[in-house]
């Protein structure tokens, strides 16, 4: 990066000849050099800091939105859960019922109030509602 520069530097210091105002010049070209060499150093400074900071910002919007996509997800996979559970239970309550009916058919043959020997025949055969 400074082979060049060093190497111009000599050629124009070695041109002085021993010439105060020749030194003078190389003097003052050296001292605007160091003057652009820091304010462009404070130049690339800024910018760096300014695209690290461009970066920051749009990694945390990035997350912001994986944040909210996560959420989102989430939301929808509890809703689901609930579902499934609604659908359970609501099975779980048909399952109750139709052994609470079955039961009470089985108490009303048992007691006699039910007569269903036709029905039954039909069923062994395979004939009727009762295989439904």
């Amino acid at each position: 990066m400074t082979a060049q520069l060093k190497r111009e530097g000599c050629r124009a210091i070695g041109r002085m000849g021993g010439d105060e105002k020749r030194y003078d010049t190389v003097m003052q070209v050296l001292r605007v050099l160091a003057t652009h060499a820091k304010a462009k150093l404070e130049e690339q400074r800024t910018s760096r800091e300014a695209a690290v900071m461009k970066l920051a910002v749009k990694r945390a919007e990035q997350e912001e939105a994986n944040d909210q996509a996560a959420m989102g997800m989430e939301n929808s996979l509890r809703r689901q859960r609930d579902a499934l559970d609604d659908r359970i239970a609501a099975m779980a309550d048909r399952k109750k019922a139709a052994k609470a009916q079955w039961d009470a058919v089985v108490i009303a043959r048992a007691t006699g109030k039910l007569d269903n020997s036709q029905e039954d025949a039909k069923a062994a055969q395979g004939i009727g509602t009762a295989t439904r």
